[in-house]
């Protein structure tokens, strides 16, 4: 029998529903969804899971010799920090186009991870 691997990509899916919600509340959700999304999709790609920090995860691609996976790891750090703020900073305000930029920017991590990551 083989254990259940959750489809960690299915988070983008989630965010660009709570992307086409009104309010902040879910504006905020979609950020949040779509870094995770990502986030762990390229931590299971990289280490076996578990006690692997999110700055590990994007150290191990901005420290990487080849230019587009170093470009995943400043776009990942990117979309951290847009995570952060829509997490914890309540004194940023989240619109729909601020949601649907760190969507997109998931989305253009997704794919590129893709042609680079086992």
């Amino acid at each position: 029998m083989t254990p259940h691997q959750f489809d960690w990509l299915s988070y983008l899916t989630v965010a660009d529903y709570l992307r086409r919600q009104q309010g902040e509340g879910f504006y905020r959700s979609a950020v949040s969804r779509a870094y995770y999304g990502v986030f762990c999709y390229i931590r299971d790609a990289l280490f076996s899971r578990g006690g692997v920090s999110h700055q590990r995860v994007i150290n191990a691609l901005k420290n990487d010799p080849r230019l587009e996976v170093a470009s995943l790891g400043q776009d990942l750090e990117h979309l951290r920090n847009e995570r952060n703020n829509a997490d914890y900073q309540t004194d940023t305000s989240f619109s729909a186009s601020r949601a649907e930029a760190a969507l997109a920017r998931a989305r253009s991590i997704r794919d590129r991870t893709a042609n680079v990551l086992p």
